[in-house]
């Protein structure tokens, strides 16, 4: 098998789905449920229409981490 010399594979590049995050950990996940009993039940800003809960399902190729709040 031929690969070039200058060929260096992207160590930052992995798949969301090898990393195991779920569309709750998504920026594009909105919590739609304000209830105690529920707040994992949301909807995807990108793609979904019904209401789902991210702690369940896989997050998709457009997953961007939300940012992190701080106090201070």
């Amino acid at each position: 098998e031929y690969s070039c010399s200058r060929y260096r594979p992207a160590a930052a590049a992995r798949h969301t789905r090898d990393t195991g995050n779920k569309c709750l950990y998504c920026e594009n996940f909105i919590t739609t449920s304000n209830t105690e009993d529920s707040p994992y039940i949301g909807l995807c800003r990108l793609f979904s229409v019904r209401s789902f809960d991210g702690r369940n399902k896989n997050a998709c190729s457009k997953f961007a981490k939300k940012p992190e709040l701080r106090s201070g």
